[in-house]
């Protein structure tokens, strides 16, 4: 949020009543939202269950791809190895006791095989514990020996986004390993084919971004929708709406990363934009995107990869054209190809906006980025 508002004040007289008065109005909103989320991600009896490491059985639907994670801290008999997946619960048992409630927990299980895929609805019992997480309610952790039941399959729209992922997989058998990972990353978000040894690399040399789906993913995804469109000759309300089941597929396929949400916001308020005919600013589509996904969703305001995403966006709106503007007039630079300077003048923008969340977050930080 506090980004979007300097990007706000960036356009409008801090000293003008209406900048002043929608930036209350926006901090309000953002408190009220915030506040809302907590208590309801707080809630008896859930809460007091999970303080207790109560034992459970939940019902609730597989809404995210399963990530294994090494443990540091385990004990030599215990899996070195835990594999999580976010679920989304409509009814929890415990204590003798059943509420109907919509909550998101993380399911950590021993065995990768035993997750579904995403959108499927499954019956699973387990130890629940507090949440690790500032966007969960709590952890089920499922006990050795327990079943996990499918009791509805994924719909035709996830079970499609799932199959074309695992075409993906499949398509980059025989492929040499690391390039293999570099291209599900960089298509699909998918970086389970990623190596210890890669990700050390990329993290070291400030490029682990690229295999997070965001703006350009998106971008290409609506530029050759509308382009099509374009070529059909169809009427502006039919390209936005076609362009806006193409997005909203694109996010269910590569999954609700915290940047991949934040594009498809921006994609969003740009298509409507376009509905409108509205004046498309790059400061107030940001800042629009950036309001409304921490307003519904105000976790992702302590996110890393959130704040990295919308830091690299702001840094391409509004410092590209003075980066671009000085690689034309030096002297070393200003007889390469328009085409270098623009490329150059982008990726430093990005580059020199997120270098303080770099430096807060303790990564590897050097030109060799750019």
């Amino acid at each position: 949020a506090g980004s979007a508002l300097w990007l706000f004040a960036r356009w409008l007289p801090l000293n003008s009543r209406p900048a002043l008065g929608s930036a209350a109005f926006g901090l309000a909103l953002g408190a009220c939202s915030a506040g809302a989320h907590v208590w309801a991600i707080t809630a008896e009896p859930i809460a007091g269950w999970s303080a207790a490491r109560a034992s459970a059985s939940v019902i609730a639907v597989v809404n995210g791809e399963a990530v294994t994670r090494s443990l540091g801290s385990a004990a030599v008999w215990q899996s070195a190895t835990s594999t999580e997946v976010r679920i989304a619960t409509s009814a929890v048992s415990a204590r003798g006791d059943e509420v109907l409630v919509d909550l998101p927990l993380t399911l950590r299980v021993d065995d990768p095989a035993l997750v579904p895929a995403p959108g499927t609805e499954i019956t699973v019992s387990g130890r629940l514990s507090p949440a690790t997480k500032s966007d969960i309610a709590a952890v089920l952790s499922m006990r050795s020996g327990s079943d996990l039941a499918v009791l509805r399959a994924p719909g035709p729209v996830d079970a499609a986004a799932s199959a074309m992922r695992e075409g993906l997989r499949e398509s980059l058998d025989g492929v040499e390993p690391n390039a293999a990972a570099l291209v599900a990353g960089l298509s699909v978000g998918d970086e389970s084919l990623q190596s210890d040894s890669l990700d050390a690399a990329m993290r070291a040399s400030g490029l682990s971004h690229l295999t997070a789906v965001s703006g350009g993913n998106v971008a290409i995804i609506l530029a050759v929708v509308l382009g099509l469109a374009r070529l059909l000759r169809w009427r502006m309300p039919t390209r936005v709406i076609v362009a806006l089941a193409a997005l909203g597929y694109f996010v269910i396929l590569v999954r609700p990363q915290p940047s991949v949400v934040r594009a498809a916001v921006m994609g969003v308020v740009m298509l409507l934009a376009l509905l409108t005919g509205g004046r498309r600013s790059g400061p107030a589509v940001l800042a629009t995107a950036v309001l409304v996904i921490v307003v519904v969703s105000p976790a992702l305001a302590v996110s890393w990869a959130f704040g990295l995403s919308v830091f690299a966006t702001a840094g391409l709106i509004l410092l590209t054209p003075s980066v671009a503007g000085a690689l034309a007039r030096w002297r070393l630079t200003k007889r390469w190809p328009p085409a270098l300077q623009e490329g150059v003048a982008v990726t430093t923008a990005a580059q020199l906006a997120t270098l303080p969340l770099l430096v807060a977050m303790g990564a590897s930080v050097g030109w060799v980025a750019i």
